[in-house]
């Protein structure tokens, strides 16, 4: 008969009231909803944001990769010309690269 007077324990709720409330809020649940939704489809999607990041790295790379093959080219075209051009740089590629030597030389070779 005295629990009929006095209030329940609500102590073994799960909730709180103002928890309880908020999801009684329909529009709001949707709208929190769609906004994961939303976000997830801009982060996560083939041209979303972590694609696009991925992306311009790979630009990054790929031109810094550019300008080096660029100085690589510029070189070449240096030593291209220089062998066309000089008796000296033709010597030192037949000496260095084939092992040529000229007649009467003799060549000493140093141990390392």
């Amino acid at each position: 008969m005295n629990d009929l007077y006095y209030r329940k324990d609500s102590s073994h709720k799960i909730f709180p009231n103002w928890l309880r409330r908020l999801f009684r809020n329909k529009k709001l649940i949707w709208s929190v909803v769609l906004l994961f939704i939303v976000t997830g489809m801009i982060t996560f999607s083939d041209k979303g944001l972590l694609d696009r990041y991925h992306l311009q790295k790979q630009k990054e790379e790929m031109a810094a990769l550019i300008q080096q093959a660029r100085v690589d080219s510029l070189h070449l075209q240096k030593q291209s010309a220089d062998l066309d051009t000089s008796k000296f740089a033709v010597e030192k590629v037949a000496r260095e690269k084939y092992g040529m030597i000229r007649e009467g030389e003799t060549v000493y070779k140093q141990k390392k």
